[in-house]
């Protein structure tokens, strides 16, 4: 058990009292802390000591040297709890003096003073935790942030031009959050400002031509006979644009008008996060870049790495192909050695290649025709020419 004089240097006074009282009742002394945890946020805090008896605190500046420099002072402190019917007690004593009565060493939690003969008063030290409930603690800064810091005033002002209300609150010395409430016979109007830090306003004006939103000085929202105007982001999952006959449907991934699918056949418009179609299934691009289209022009060049023919799709006619403009690749055998061939015989007059054999009766060489008889090549004029041809002259 602790000492009195241990005990009194974790209370501000010490007041004696004695046998000056009545109805002095008391249990059992509560057990010591044993353990201490500081609550950081929702996800941290630091803990000193071991064991069930936990003192439990909150503090977003919380540390592990606070929580063992805590756990270090009170580790020997004893709570007896007591009640009294009436004290003679010092009027200059407080709440969380120390006080003994009876022999006993305590503390004053809970102090109902009688202004009367003697300045009698009911003191006690409650039973586990009720004092914390009924009369919570409070440090002289959270007192002094609470008196100078949390102060909200009010007015209200009436005159034949208007009713004006106000209420300002006060949260810290630089943060400020006023509300106001205008009615004039041609306008109601409504304010919320918030000052220092992130400054910001909201507010509203009704008149007879319209009603307008503002937030920060800008207008934001107007609705007049003449239809509404927004300002800024909208967000909307469903509803219509136009009338909901004629108009566009909007709902979560497509906005349409009448072609509600992609793949739809009704006559519409389709604009959807799968792609895109219109004509009722007469043309649609769809979110892999697929083209469909039942007919088309290019005026300008088409860039592909394969053009398809046949069957649904249709076919390629000669009048349609141009000079340069088509490839061998998905054409038929014939049409691919013939152009293969082509190109091999132009390498051979050219020199690129040479050709393993030469099957002919005639040829021409520059100005001059030449005839094969036999093993001789002759000119026309019938004289022979001195030409190794299969081994003879």
């Amino acid at each position: 058990m602790s000492s009195r004089s241990e005990v009194t240097g974790s209370l501000s006074e010490s007041v004696f009292i004695g046998r000056s009282a009545k109805g002095y009742t008391s249990t059992p002394e509560l057990p010591k802390y044993t353990k201490v945890r500081i609550n950081v946020d929702d996800d941290s805090c630091y803990e000193a000591g071991s064991g069930d008896n936990v003192l439990e605190l909150d503090c977003p500046w919380g540390s592990q040297q606070m929580a063992n420099d805590i756990l270090e002072s009170i580790v020997e402190f004893v709570y007896r709890p007591y009640d009294t019917e009436w004290a003679k007690l010092d009027p200059a004593a407080e709440l969380g003096d120390g006080v003994t009565i009876n022999g006993v060493f305590s503390g004053i939690y809970v102090n109902e003073t009688n202004f009367s003969t003697l300045m009698a008063a009911r003191i006690a030290a409650p039973q586990e935790n009720a004092v914390d409930h009924e009369y919570p603690y409070k440090s002289p800064t959270d007192r002094k942030t609470t008196r100078q810091f949390a102060e909200t005033r009010a007015s209200l002002r009436v005159n034949a031009a208007s009713i004006q209300a106000e209420v300002t609150a006060r949260e810290t010395s630089e943060a400020e959050m006023r509300a106001a409430l205008e009615l004039h016979a041609q306008e109601i109007a409504a304010r919320v400002t918030q000052t220092g830090g992130n400054s910001a306003s909201f507010g509203w004006s009704l008149t007879a031509d319209g009603f307008v939103l503002e937030s920060s000085g800008q207008e934001v929202f107007k609705a007049t006979k003449y239809g509404v105007d927004i300002t800024g982001k909208i967000t909307a999952t469903s509803g219509f644009i136009g009338s909901k006959n004629k108009g566009f449907t909007i709902t979560d991934n497509a906005i349409y008008n009448a072609l509600s699918s992609l793949y739809g056949t009704v006559n519409g418009v389709y604009i959807g996060t799968d792609g895109i179609a219109l004509g009722g299934g007469k043309f649609r691009v769809n979110s892999y870049g697929q083209l469909y289209a039942t007919d088309g022009t290019f005026t300008g060049n088409v860039y592909a790495n394969r053009i398809q023919t046949g069957g649904d799709a249709g076919t390629i006619q000669g009048s349609q192909i141009g000079s340069g403009t088509i490839t061998t690749a998905n054409t038929n055998g014939y049409l691919n050695g013939g152009i293969a061939n082509g190109y091999f015989a132009g390498d051979v007059f050219s020199g690129a290649a040479i050709a393993s054999a030469l099957n002919t009766n005639s040829f021409g060489l520059n100005s001059d025709t030449f005839n094969l008889r036999g093993n001789t090549i002759y000119k026309i004029s019938n004289s022979s020419l001195g030409i190794k041809y299969l081994g003879y002259y």
